[in-house]
């Protein structure tokens, strides 16, 4: 899972740089196209927790610096709901998870873990977003995504760490813990005056 995030990182900053010059469809089929192409790579690697740890905090550090710069989104006046936009949503999502938990069982334990972190609900967002609202929302959607995977990374090396040792529910409580911490780290940074993203 913490390497998957190295896929999840450079996916989101494929998206995002594309949508400066692409349409949506465009845009999910190179950032799908960059996970697809990192996971063999990423599945010869046999890295220890706090290594995986480690590279995915920079691949993601790294994408939030590389992103594109910030513009002004366009005003809500000019953006269209669709009208059945929340169960769309819902069903796609449903959809995409029902998809990969199938093919889980025949992938193996190592591969499923590289795959599962395929950002399914940013996706969806960034694609409704981009849609509605223009290339800056879509974009503002992955900038979040990436501000996320930091806390996402706790949880899993944590869990890693701990659960051998203490088992499932003391391992569960501890990762919950160091991801609320982080996630709250990241929220204050973003929400200062004047700041869009942590970097």
């Amino acid at each position: 899972m913490l390497l998957g995030t190295v896929s999840q990182s450079l996916f989101a900053l494929a998206y995002a740089r594309c949508a400066k010059v692409m349409n949506w469809p465009a845009c999910v089929a190179a950032a799908t196209l960059v996970f697809a192409l990192l996971t063999p790579g990423l599945r010869m690697l046999a890295f220890g927790a706090v290594p995986a740890f480690a590279l995915a905090i920079a691949c993601d550090a790294a994408a939030l610096r590389l992103m594109p710069k910030a513009t002004a989104p366009r005003s809500e006046a000019d953006i269209a709901p669709l009208r059945f936009d929340l169960p769309l949503r819902m069903l796609v999502a449903t959809g995409i998870v029902l998809s990969l938990t199938e093919v889980a069982s025949t992938l193996g334990p190592h591969l499923t873990g590289l795959l599962s972190p395929f950002p399914v609900f940013a996706t969806i967002l960034a694609v409704f977003a981009h849609r509605q609202g223009g290339a800056e929302a879509g974009i503002d959607v992955m900038r979040g995504l990436l501000t996320g995977l930091f806390a996402f990374s706790a949880f899993f090396v944590i869990a890693a760490l701990t659960l051998p040792r203490t088992g499932i529910g003391v391992s569960l409580v501890l990762s919950l813990g160091a991801t609320l911490a982080v996630q709250a780290l990241a929220l204050q940074a973003i929400l200062r005056p004047g700041r869009r993203s942590l970097l």
